[in-house]
């Protein structure tokens, strides 16, 4: 690449650079202003805004009431002197009011002007934009709602002005005053040029800064272009290098065999991306599996002796199948090499795609970047008119306080002296009437002079600054044609050499014809450009003549009207005095007016902060002030006219190269005609030297090719002796590896298994021990440990329904359990019911014992039947002691005994009614009871002897002792049978929670297992 190339690549970048920057500055902007927190934003400052419109509503309407007061009482008031005193502030007031609002008519024809252009411009970006589709619609949107509200806000303002111009014209038809203006527009002026010197120095500071980072921006996109043109250049130069190694290799194995030509055919395939190179590689890969195979074979031939003949095909046939499956993963392989490359492919195409669409979007930066100038100046505008907004509001809300002042004052002072006045007044209006005529056309008359001297003056200065800026052109361009000469002088040295080498002439002639070709193409188009400029200079110098030519015509008539305005005076003074009355109302209406325009000039540098905050942003400078901004302008400026005087450089170099390649061709034609005699001579003894040196060449390389061949293969055969013995040697590992590890598992199932059927049962695992087994169409069956080795699917099959029942098995512990508690609750009822019902039992004798012994009279045949009963009861454990066989103590009284052997019997009467797992005992229970009470109640009736009731006494009192500890008893029996079932039902429940876990552990092992 040369110079003026990267050049070139680098203004490219740093355009590209920095209008990617503001694009990106403002879609964050967009982004922003169309998220939730910029609507929220949005919304409050509309409210802020509505709250101060209401406000200034309200005091532009108590300010009307104001004005209307004292509008009547001045009316009322009156007089001469009245008119004199308030016509010389009036009249001031008048015309300062009346710059302002010339000031406002050329700024909003302005404003016009540019929301003009601005619309023009909008609609060629969105018919732009309308062809690239819905990607850009919600831009499209924002920028149709942007050119909404610029056209309605120029509305408002041409009705404004429109507005201004009629209240104008009646202030000019209703307003008196006295000549006090010519000092005063003096005055303006030169604060008006003051102000734009130092808004110059600013803006120039501003521009100068940004000058300089752009030039530090250029420096560093500059060493980003170096380095990736080297590293092109390291690339393009491992390409040749490589593409010339390819052309090696086809040179040197044209003459080889099949494996030489598939290697050739592997590297055109990487090259070409050709679909067809899967066969040649299958075909590559069967041969070598074929020589492979019978190189195994003959090697093995060697070995017969040592191995039999089946383990010597069990190998072959196990590295048959892993060759077949290598070549298949080999192919697998190229397959796989093949799909990457096409998506290598693809990922070029979406390169291409993203470069397209980068260019695409440099083309909106570029526009975008159009935009942001456009603002810019704007915001300068803007700005000024701030400023001058700021300062016409404050002048006028110092004198609106001091007029009002004034006017309170003189209001109280004057109406003592309203009646006086009257008399003088009827008198002294016809010669003010003819007075107000003459002033207002002696003010008319100024007023046109003033602003046409004014209008003059600046296009003089207008005119002498381009006079200037012409000037300094023809000076730069002396200096560039000095420069040129100095090149011409250059440029015939070189000719002077170019004619010694003429022979090295003809390659760079080619290359300087390339060069032509583009540079033509520069050179029209840097003539169009120069055209262009001729043109403008031109205009520029009929414009200054025509400026000349009509300051002369100023001049003369300005000396022609000089008399006639001192004649003039006199009669326009009377005319101003009616005029300031109608100037005050006109002061009043434009103090409202001014309110609005404050606050449009608070838009005005809201708008202007967002620019600034905006171009800080583009710019990178966030914390900067505007001096900096300036500065960066600036020095962007800066950098524009040094591209231009390069431009205009090369566009001279162009011009010179093109001479110096007209007479290079003059030359070179002539010398042409006498080195084609030359070259013929030449090409006939170089012909015959060429085809010698070409048969010695072939000869040469045809040698060398069959050397490295030859050598080639020797190593190639070696090499595969080597992987052939190594790849035997790591399947007979593998075939190792392969049966310790079925080995492994099969003693893992066959544990497995036999865990699996002692947790189902014996009887299941009696009927699913077996598997069929169906070889060679003969049915047979086979054990469980000998079916993990053969038949493995009825080993699966057995094995799946082993955790099915299991499942089952655990899924029924719930159900289980459920029962389990069930019948112990049934249980624990019939055990409770029963007890209730004895001891009812037990207290309704309680209660008849306690009745009875109030009563002793009755109580005796009762005692007859105890004592009855008595008897039976000792012969019934006379009988039962008999029967057991049992050893016991000596009874010392019948009652004692009976005491001691009572509640035994009753608590076995009771386990028997609660428990009916003890039919014996309860039958001896109950068969006594039934006879005593048949024989008490056969004995009732028997009369007893008198002398034994003391005893009789005694006993029942000993009997109710022995009710009381059987009551005793059988609470105490409850209560234990109540905690006995609560620990059965706590037992049960615990039961329940081990088969769950047990459940849970036997579905986690079969989880992992599978």
């Amino acid at each position: 690449m040369t110079l003026k190339e990267q050049s070139t690549i680098i203004d490219r970048l740093q355009k590209e650079n920095f209008d990617l920057k503001i694009k990106v500055f403002y879609l964050n902007d967009k982004l922003e202003k169309q998220s939730d927190e910029g609507v929220k934003e949005m919304m409050k400052e509309n409210v802020d805004m509505k709250v101060k419109l209401a406000e200034g509503m309200r005091e532009r309407k108590s300010l009307k009431r104001r004005i209307k007061e004292l509008e009547k009482k001045i009316q009322e008031m009156g007089g001469e002197k009245e008119g004199k005193e308030d016509g010389e502030d009036n009249i001031t007031e008048l015309w300062e009011l009346k710059e302002r609002v010339e000031r406002y008519e050329v700024e909003i024809e302005e404003l016009s002007r540019r929301e003009k252009e601005r619309e023009d411009r909008m609609r060629e970006e969105i018919s732009r934009k309308g062809v690239v589709g819905g990607e850009r619609a919600e831009e499209v949107a924002m920028l149709r709602e942007f050119l909404e509200t610029e056209t309605t806000r120029r509305e408002k303002v041409d009705m404004e002005n429109r507005r201004l111009r009629e209240e104008i014209w009646r202030m000019k038809n209703e307003s008196c005053g006295q000549p006090h203006l010519s000092s005063h527009h003096s005055v303006s002026a030169r604060h008006s040029s003051t102000r734009s010197l130092s808004e110059r120095d600013r803006d120039e500071s501003r521009e100068r800064g940004l000058m300089n980072q752009l030039r530090v921006e250029n420096d560093e996109l500059r060493r980003e272009v170096g380095a990736q043109t080297s590293m092109l250049t390291s690339r393009n130069r491992e390409k040749d290098r490589l593409y010339q190694e390819i052309e090696d290799l086809k040179l040197h194995l044209r003459n080889g065999g099949g494996a030489a030509l598939a290697i050739v055919a592997e590297h055109d395939q990487h090259q070409q991306h050709q679909n067809r190179a899967a066969s040649v590689i299958s075909d590559r890969i069967l041969d070598r599996s074929v020589s492979r195979a019978g190189g195994a074979a003959s090697v093995a031939g060697t070995h017969v002796s040592m191995l039999s003949e089946s383990e010597r095909e069990d190998f072959e046939n196990a590295n048959g199948q892993l060759r077949d499956r290598i070549s298949e993963l080999r192919l697998k392989n190229q397959e796989l090499q093949i799909q990457i490359e096409n998506c290598y492919r693809e990922i070029d195409q979406k390169a291409d795609d993203m470069e397209r669409v980068a260019v695409e979007y440099e083309e909106e930066l570029q526009l975008a970047h159009a935009e942001v100038q456009e603002m810019q100046a704007e915001r300068n505008d803007a700005l000024r008119m701030r400023e001058e907004i700021e300062m016409d509001f404050d002048q006028l809300k110092e004198e609106a306080e001091e007029e009002i002042q004034k006017l309170e004052e003189e209001l109280d002072i004057r109406l003592g002296d309203v009646e006086k006045l009257e008399e003088d007044v009827r008198c002294k209006d016809e010669d003010f009437k003819g007075l107000q005529q003459e002033m207002r056309n002696v003010s008319d008359i100024v007023v046109r002079l003033e602003d046409v001297h004014e209008e003059h003056a600046g296009e003089v200065r207008r005119l002498e600054e381009k006079l200037e800026g012409l000037q300094r052109t023809l000076r730069e361009n002396e200096q560039e044609m000095s420069v040129l000469e100095g090149s011409l002088r250059e440029a015939n040295e070189k000719i002077e050499r170019m004619t010694v080498q003429s022979e090295s002439a003809k390659g760079e002639i080619a290359f300087l014809r390339e060069e032509q070709d583009a540079d033509k193409i520069k050179i029209g188009e840097l003539e169009m450009v120069i055209k262009g400029l001729e043109k403008t200079i031109e205009e520029e110098k009929e414009r200054v003549a025509d400026a000349r030519e009509r300051l002369e015509s100023e001049r003369k008539d300005r000396e022609k009207m000089g008399d006639k305005r001192y004649q003039e005076w006199e009669r326009k003074v009377n005319e101003k005095s009616q005029e300031v009355m109608n100037a005050k109302d006109e002061v009043r209406r434009l103090r409202s007016k001014v309110s609005n325009r404050e606050e449009e000039a608070k838009q005005w540098r809201e708008r202007l902060e967002e620019l600034e905050r905006a171009l800080r942003e583009a710019l990178g400078d966030l914390s900067g002030t505007r001096t900096g901004l300036f500065k960066s302008i600036v020095n962007l400026q800066s950098e524009l006219e040094s591209t231009l005087e390069e431009l205009d450089y090369t566009k001279n170099e162009l011009v010179e190269k093109d001479r110096v390649l007209k007479d290079r061709e003059n030359l070179l034609e002539g010398m042409a005609l006498e080195s084609r005699k030359l070259t013929d001579l030449l090409d006939k003894e170089r012909a015959g030297r060429k085809s010698d040196r070409a048969a010695l060449e072939t000869l040469k390389t045809t040698h060398h090719q069959t050397r490295h061949t030859i050598t080639q293969h020797q190593t190639q055969y070696t090499e595969l002796e080597k992987t052939r013995n190594k790849e035997s040697k790591s399947i007979h590992q593998l075939e190792q590896q392969y049966r310790e590890q079925l080995a492994e598992r099969n003693n893992l199932l066959t544990q497995i298994w036999l865990r699996l059927s002692a947790l189902c049962g014996p009887d299941w695992t009696h009927r699913n021990s077996l598997v069929p087994t169906g070889t060679n169409n003969v049915n047979g069956k086979q054990s469980m440990e000998a079916a993990v080795v053969g038949t493995l699917p009825g080993f699966q099959k057995n094995m799946l329904i082993a955790v099915k029942t299991i499942e089952s098995i655990v899924a029924g512990f719930k159900t289980r359990c459920r029962g389990v508690e069930r019948d112990l609750w049934k249980e624990y009822q019939v055990v409770e019911n029963a007890l209730e019902s004895r001891t009812r039992r037990l207290e309704r004798l309680e209660s008849l014992v306690r009745g009875g012994i109030g009563e002793q009279n009755g109580m005796r045949t009762e005692v007859a039947k105890l004592r009855t009963e008595n008897r039976l009861l000792r012969a019934e454990l006379n009988v039962v002691k008999n029967e057991a066989s049992s050893t016991t103590a000596t009874i010392t009284t019948s009652a004692m005994s009976s005491s001691q052997q009572t509640p035994p019997i009753l608590h076995r009467s009771k386990t028997s009614a609660a428990v009916p797992q003890q039919p014996p005992k309860g039958k001896e229970t109950s068969a006594p009871t039934s006879t005593a009470i048949t024989r008490t109640s056969s004995t009732t009736s028997t009369p007893q002897p008198t002398d034994t009731q003391d005893v009789s006494e005694k006993r029942w009192i000993l009997r109710l002792r022995e009710l009381e500890k059987r009551l005793k008893a059988e609470r105490e029996a409850r209560l234990l049978d109540r905690s006995a079932a609560k620990k059965k039902v706590e037992e049960a429940r615990g039961a329940s929670a081990e088969y769950k876990a047990e459940l849970e552990r036997e579905r986690a092992v079969s989880g992992s297992k599978r």
